[in-house]
């Protein structure tokens, strides 16, 4: 099956026959992507005080503090960007093995720069198993990067990386857009209505916690000001086998 893209519409349609049909999957890879390569020369959510990036620096502050309290000799790094987490890893965790992922190319040539003795790999994270080079990490780390995702690909993720890509006993430490519940997501869309980004899927905690749980995960929340969470991510434990005495 051939595949042909249209950039400037941020398409791909597959060949099938005579005709071409419309890859939805493909279609947002195409699109999101080309929109962060053009954001990558001036990329600094940082400056932007405003929803959604108000809490921006707390939220990488506290993610980085987490990580760090575990003491990971590897950690890895979801969605990169330019580097702005990953720079404050480094900084707590002078000595630990840094793996970065993000699906833009531009995005990692910035954050080499930034901080060129960690490992950046170009990766689109809906691409299940994540590369080999992912493996064997303790910590997996995200900020502002699941938002990209619903909540049940949020929560194969999530599984996934607990299964499959870190070290058993590992955990994931999401920083991202949420909200206590979805009633009050739903206040501050209104609310926000001219910033809010429809494509974006921010956390509703209360029911992504009983979604996740359903799915074998245990989730810690922290608020982090008033439009943001700070998620810890852990296989749940097992309960002990009965006593058979």
């Amino acid at each position: 099956m051939a595949a042909v893209v249209d950039a400037r519409r941020g398409r791909v349609w597959s060949q099938q026959g005579e005709g071409l049909e419309l890859r939805p999957r493909y279609r947002w890879s195409v699109h999101r992507r080309s929109l962060f390569e053009s954001w990558a020369d001036d990329y600094d959510p940082a400056a932007d005080l405003d929803f959604p990036f108000g809490d921006y620096e707390r939220v990488l502050d506290r993610i980085a503090e987490l990580a760090a309290q575990r003491r990971p000799p590897r950690i890895l790094e979801l969605g990169v960007g330019t580097a702005n987490l990953t720079r404050k890893i480094r900084q707590r965790l002078p000595a630990a093995k840094i793996i970065g992922i993000d699906f833009s190319a531009a995005m990692l040539t910035r954050a080499r720069e930034a901080v060129p003795d960690a490992r950046f790999v170009v990766h689109d994270l809906r691409e299940l198993p994540l590369p080999a080079v992912a493996r064997a990490c303790q910590v997996a780390v995200a900020a502002y990067v699941l938002h990209e995702f619903d909540d049940d690909f949020k929560v194969r993720l999530l599984s996934a990386l607990l299964a499959e890509t870190l070290e058993p006993g590992g955990v994931c430490i999401v920083g991202d857009v949420g909200f206590a519940d979805v009633r009050s997501r739903d206040e501050a869309r209104r609310a926000l209505a001219e910033k809010w980004d429809p494509d974006e899927h921010y956390f509703a905690a209360s029911e992504f916690v009983a979604r996740a749980s359903a799915q074998g995960l245990q989730i810690e929340t922290e608020r982090i000001g008033p439009h943001a969470l700070v998620l810890v991510i852990e296989h749940a434990a097992m309960p002990p086998p009965p006593d058979s005495t």
